[in-house]
């Protein structure tokens, strides 16, 4: 059983990025839904940490997760840190906005589970990065990490890296650049690099090259239906520069899958896929008509936001579309997951969806607040 510990600590306001308060502790509910013992802990916080979990070992840096061990099986999700659990018999690294259970493979955490069952979860805007890394762990930790990794990816490896932790960390990069901020293009690149050296170094190309084939593809799949089509193209290219240098180690299955890429029953990517930002049509409201600085428009947006009662998350996002309006993606309101337009000149939310459920009509600030209030 889980030692009932907090591992959290107090965060200097310089260091607080966001705030994530979701208003409700743990209530003993596992990552797939089923009642369990209430022994689900909240682990981590600044810089490098390892938790002993029964006789695992987890590492995080500077983010938490939430932890449960329940009849020999350990649950883990990646909150605010992506995390390395280290098992009498296997080792696991796991993204931010992922989650993984004994014998089973990693899946998404699900948004109920992150409005409704945590609480007191920080995120932190800057770490300092060592020159050197003395353990495998934290450098495979701080590869996935979106405020580390662009500069990890360029730095040399730890000593004591053996095959299968390059394997891990390579097949995981994708699950990482999930977050709405995606990797740097010179880190996808180098990601790139680091796969040809592998299987170039590798004993059996096979075995890692038949593995990642149909990961990247399913991943490009994953980016196209959420709305990412930079991701999906840079990844569509790089596995198929990858998979054309080592054709001769490809399998039968992985041919197939590559050519349903381009096949008409498969998914189809165009050259020509529009950049990863929101396009805002000349006719409406909230087109831009004038020069405006989006840093500035997201701070007041921000400062507004929290002053009405807005808690932030690590996914949320502030697009600015004008000089007194922007999306809002992925922000709370007690126990519930909103995305909306708002406009502060006239204080009107509009397109607003309530935990992926779109609704008809826009309402003003106050009334919100009042509906939101009683929900």
């Amino acid at each position: 059983m889980v030692q009932r510990h907090r591992h959290i600590v107090a965060v200097p306001p310089i260091l607080l990025l966001l705030v994530v308060s979701l208003w409700g502790g743990v209530r003993g509910v596992d990552l797939t839904g089923a009642i369990v013992a209430p022994d689900g802990v909240i682990f981590g916080g600044e810089g490098l940490k390892r938790t002993s979990i029964g006789e695992s070992v987890v590492s995080s840096w500077s983010g938490f997760f939430f932890a449960k061990e329940s009849d020999g099986n350990l649950s883990v999700a990646a909150i605010s840190s992506p995390v390395f659990i280290k098992t009498a018999s296997d080792a696991v690294l796991m993204p931010i906005g992922w989650q993984w259970r004994t014998d089973e493979d990693l899946s998404r955490i699900p948004r109920h589970f992150l409005a409704q069952y945590l609480t007191d979860v920080v995120s932190y805007s800057s770490v300092k990065i060592p020159t050197v890394f003395e353990t495998v762990d934290a450098w495979l930790v701080a590869s996935l990490h979106p405020i580390m990794r662009d500069q990890v990816w360029v730095m040399e490896d730890p000593d004591g890296l053996d095959e299968s932790d390059q394997a891990i960390r390579l097949m995981r990069f994708l699950q990482s650049d999930t977050l709405r901020e995606g990797a740097a293009p010179f880190t996808v690149e180098r990601w790139g690099i680091e796969v040809r050296e592998f299987l170039e170094g590798a004993d059996d190309p096979r075995i890692f090259l038949n593995q990642l084939v149909p990961h990247v593809v399913g991943m490009v799949k994953w980016f196209i239906e959420q709305g990412y089509p930079e991701r999906a193209s840079r990844y569509r290219e790089a596995v198929e520069d990858i998979a054309s240098e080592f054709r001769v180690f490809l399998s039968e299955e992985s041919k197939g899958i590559l050519e349903e890429l381009h096949s008409d029953k498969g998914i189809i990517l165009d050259k020509e896929i529009p950049n990863e930002v929101t396009e805002v049509n000349e006719s409406n409201e909230f087109s831009v008509l004038e020069p405006f600085d989006p840093e500035t428009v997201k701070q007041q947006i921000y400062m507004f936001l929290r002053d009405i009662g807005a808690l932030f998350t690590i996914n949320t996002e502030i697009v600015p579309a004008s000089l007194s309006s922007a999306e809002v993606h992925e922000i709370v309101f007690g126990n519930h997951i909103f995305d909306f337009v708002l406009d502060m000149n006239g204080h009107v939310l509009d397109s607003i969806s309530m935990d992926g459920k779109v609704m008809a009509y826009p309402m003003t600030v106050e009334g919100f607040r009042e509906w939101v209030g009683r929900l």
